[in-house]
């Protein structure tokens, strides 16, 4: 994971535990492929979103607190943490709101000061519909996925305020064919905006598009350009220029704080 962090060069990894493949308790697989990732990310100085990977997480509420729970104990005192606390529902934007308000609490028992990352419906596009969840607490920020085949960065041009009235950190997106990101990295420059791709994976067919490797491609780190996809290689290449971009810095109408980029470019 570490090399593979070296050779991509990202500011921020997430790690994603689908509650699918899960049974009821969490178990040692499940904690040591997940902790392998924030150990990296945090050797390398980069952000981690550590993610409760779920459509219908209001009915994993004990497992979710269990899962925070441990992994706010366990690397709540670094700052390069967030948590992402419900990937992308499909309820409406109430259950959601419910949900939080349950599980925010166990983390910030835990860490009083590291992101919590809230989702909404519609696959977390509607960021300012759930900001109910975050009321009196700080660094409470919603997440916003977009795709470009589906036309998703239209979202952008109904929502000016957006990253203003709504701390927003973009936890998945992804291209089209051609390179096509539809004008989304020019947004996500424009507003400062934290942003992950989707994905690092191999994943040939219709998912090649969201994969930075070729199918055929079964190395961990260390790629070579014929290694990569053709939207790999733009993206990977936007990563590396992003490292030394200086964010516009603006006021938020919210409590918000990333501790770990005070004084740094990103």
């Amino acid at each position: 994971i570490e090399s593979a962090i070296k050779t991509a060069a990202p500011n921020i990894l997430t790690i994603t535990s689908d509650t699918r493949f899960m049974p009821k308790l969490l178990t040692n697989v499940t904690i040591n492929v997940a902790t392998a990732k924030p150990n990296a990310a945090i050797e390398n100085d980069i952000y981690v979103i550590i993610d409760f990977h779920e459509h219908h997480a209001e009915h994993w509420v004990d497992l979710s607190k269990e899962f925070f729970t441990y992994f706010a104990t366990k690397w709540g005192k670094y700052p390069n943490v967030m948590y992402e606390i419900y990937n992308e529902p499909m309820t409406d934007n109430s259950t959601v709101v419910n949900y939080a308000k349950q599980i925010i609490p166990v983390i910030r028992n835990i860490d009083s000061k590291n992101i919590i990352i809230v989702g909404s419906t519609q696959y977390s596009r509607e960021p300012h519909n759930v900001t109910q969840a975050g009321e009196g607490y700080s660094n409470i920020a919603y997440t916003w996925h977009g795709y470009v085949e589906w036309g998703h960065q239209d979202d952008w041009n109904s929502h000016s305020d957006w990253a203003n009235s709504v701390p927003i950190v973009v936890t998945e997106w992804g291209v089209n064919w051609s390179k096509n990101d539809g004008g989304l990295i020019n947004i996500y420059k424009s507003k400062s905006l934290i942003n992950c791709f989707w994905s690092v994976n191999n994943k040939g067919g219709d998912d090649g598009k969201w994969s930075i490797l070729n199918s055929n491609c079964y190395k961990i780190s260390n790629w070579s350009n014929s290694d990569l996809t053709e939207n790999g290689a733009y993206l990977l290449g936007v990563t590396k220029s992003w490292i030394n971009y200086k964010p516009v810095v603006f006021e938020t109408t919210r409590p918000f704080r990333l501790s770990i980029c005070s004084g740094k470019t990103l």
